[in-house]
């Protein structure tokens, strides 16, 4: 029997730097199956989570029909898309992706005017006012019928007209554009026409309008045939006139009550800056 010894046996198993290196190539391919999924994506069920969101965030909500934009605005999609060319994506659904942008804010457009939350409506609302420099004369807040507009009776009517002025004229334009030819928005439109507690009837007047309640009444309905004949969906609009019954800063839920007297209304109107508040033409977006 020879006298060597017999050479160590190697220890089972593969080599210690062999669990580095398959770590190494796992992490590898999980980043590649990673690009490759974002340069694949598809929006549609990208666009999920967003189309949830819109409404709680105020913002504007996508129609089942929308494939593209995912309820984001312009800004929006060009800096998620910024975001995808950054890392490497080139096309989407086979399409480039400069040209898929164009398409998806294109189609965002086209979405959001289908119809607003009455969040959004309250802020473009808001918008139109500061943009037109109405904001001492024109207010926006919620009411439990919906969003309440209400524009001050001197830029809307001369006193004892139903002429409307182009500063009324003028803001219509912008929310018919803007918020109330909404395409698929079937919510309605009322429109409510206010005065003073004053009336000195005489002459042509008198005819015409021989009380408070045919001149509010006259005054809403002139509002309402120049949407209508703007494009307003007519079935969506309603004319009111509440003479000095309702003076300003008087709840829907007061008026509803009954506890607005006689007195009270001549309470709201014992000074020339009360009675002008209450001459005024009030827009409500229904819920």
């Amino acid at each position: 029997m020879s006298g060597k010894k017999c050479p160590e046996c190697p220890e089972e198993g593969l080599p210690g730097w062999m669990a580095t290196y398959a770590d190494m190539m796992t992490l590898l391919f999980a980043f590649f199956v990673l690009m490759f999924s974002m340069a694949t994506m598809d929006p549609v069920k990208m666009a999920a989570f967003s189309e949830a969101q819109a409404d709680k965030q105020g913002g504007m909500a996508d129609m089942k029909d929308d494939k593209k934009g995912g309820g984001k605005s312009a800004e929006e999609i060009k800096e998620q898309m910024e975001q995808f060319k950054a890392v490497g994506v080139t096309e989407i659904e086979g399409i480039p992706i400069d040209e898929y942008t164009e398409m998806a804010i294109e189609d965002a457009i086209r979405a959001n005017k289908k119809k607003l939350n009455l969040s959004a409506i309250k802020n473009e609302f808001k918008y139109i006012i500061s943009e037109l420099d109405m904001l001492d004369s024109v207010t926006v807040s919620s009411d439990p019928r919906g969003v309440a507009l209400e524009l001050d009776g001197d830029l809307c009517f001369d006193s004892g007209e139903v002429t409307m002025r182009p500063t009324l004229r003028n803001f219509l334009d912008e929310s018919i554009e803007r918020i109330l030819t909404a395409e698929y928005d079937l919510r309605p439109i009322s429109v409510e026409g206010h005065t003073d507690s004053d009336w000195y009837p005489s002459g042509r007047l008198a005819k015409t309008y021989p009380t408070n309640w045919e001149l509010s009444s006259a005054r809403a309905s002139e509002v309402v045939k120049y949407l209508i004949l703007k494009g307003v969906n007519s079935g969506r609009l309603r004319a009111s006139g509440f003479a000095d019954q309702w003076p300003a800063g008087v709840t829907w839920g007061e008026i509803r009550s009954g506890n607005i007297t006689p007195d009270a209304i001549a309470e709201l109107n014992s000074t020339p800056e009360l009675k002008q508040k209450n001459r005024r033409i009030k827009i409500i977006i229904g819920q």
